[in-house]
């Protein structure tokens, strides 16, 4: 098999084809890139923790487009293994994460069957634990994962119910305050969250209110 180091400059190169042209990244995902990446990704591969950030930034890229690759990506199992690098204990680093969170925050705009798919994947529960505090998520890790959320909320019903169900409320509305040390972008990408999933129902209000929404 390929050493580490040249496993890593191919997932660099690869992310850098993906980062191209609409023309170029449809020809890449048409050669069997995304398979690849994947299986860069998943548990036991033996990617190093470079290659593995390199291989989620390509995949970042390419969730970036049309719908039709997006669906290709749903359909190879990418959305499984991203949710595995943002569990605890994956062992991936917070480059790697961050680019993990992004990747399906892309892939959470569009189809509802695809943020259905995401849900059903885990990704909500995990989302949501990196933002609680203590997680040691990056700063750039926690407003990928909140703009995700933000995604998958601007969904159905049952959707922002998983995810009012996941604590999200709780989790969310303390990053509103002065002194929580969110950033600008997470706070944003929390108040949306918040906004979809007060549509829901008099109980989440109630929930809200109790979390400190009010206040804030």
């Amino acid at each position: 098999g390929a050493s580490a180091g040249t496993q890593g400059k191919a997932a660099g190169a690869l992310a850098n084809l993906a980062a191209g042209s609409e023309d170029l990244t449809a020809r890449f995902a048409s050669a069997g890139a995304i398979e690849v990446l994947v299986a860069l990704l998943k548990p036991g591969a033996g990617a190093s923790a470079g290659t593995q950030e390199q291989a989620a930034v390509a995949l970042k890229n390419l969730a970036a487009g049309s719908e039709e690759r997006k669906a290709r990506i749903a359909s190879t199992g990418a959305i499984e293994v991203l949710v595995a690098l943002l569990k605890p204990g994956a062992g991936a680093s917070a480059g790697a994460q961050e680019q993990a969170a992004w990747a399906l925050k892309n892939l959470a705009y569009g189809s509802e069957e695809r943020k259905a798919k995401i849900a059903s994947a885990g990704a909500i529960e995990a989302l949501v634990a990196l933002l609680k505090p203590g997680a040691g998520a990056s700063a750039g890790t926690q407003e990928q994962a909140a703009w995700a959320l933000a995604g998958l909320a601007s969904g159905s019903e049952d959707l922002r119910d998983r995810i009012a169900s996941a604590g999200a409320i709780e989790v969310l509305v303390p990053l509103l305050k002065p002194g929580a040390g969110a950033s600008a972008g997470t706070q944003l990408q929390a108040a949306w969250v918040l906004k979809n999933l007060s549509r829901l129902n008099a109980d989440i209000g109630d929930r809200m209110e109790s979390a400190g929404a009010i206040e804030v």
